[in-house]
């Protein structure tokens, strides 16, 4: 065989493979295509459920944070009171009204963190009944 028509062979046997190469590539492509446009209400539906999660999470924490710090105040201002009867000493009227008024707060956020508290999002998306 002489050397053009080697050289043909060789650029036919390559233009055969890029050819093949970019058939497969496009099947790819357009099966990819399709799987992303079913899947993409699913995938939609999840973040949305998986975001209002979040947000339900979030609120926890917060009231968590209030909570935390209610209890906080009521203990300080009990340790006062203690303090003093173990020291022998009376309580003053501002100490106890501080308590009192710190355990009535305490009572009021845990009731208002009760009633606000959301329910988490049931998320049935991606489950199969099997």
């Amino acid at each position: 065989m002489t050397a053009p028509g080697r050289l043909r062979l060789i650029n036919f046997a390559v233009g055969a493979v890029f050819l093949v190469v970019g058939i497969v590539a496009t099947t790819n492509m357009i099966r990819i295509n399709h799987y992303i446009a079913e899947t993409l209400p699913r995938d939609v539906a999840q973040e949305t459920c998986n975001a209002a999660t979040l947000e339900v999470l979030k609120s926890w924490s917060l009231a968590r944070v209030r909570r935390d710090a209610a209890m906080n105040a009521r203990d300080d201002a009990t340790i006062v009171v203690l303090d003093r009867l173990i020291d022998g000493e009376r309580p003053t009227v501002e100490e106890l009204r501080k308590w009192r008024n710190a355990v009535a707060h305490d009572r009021q956020v845990r009731t208002e963190a009760a009633e606000a508290r959301p329910e988490l999002p049931h998320c049935t998306v991606g489950i199969s009944d099997r």
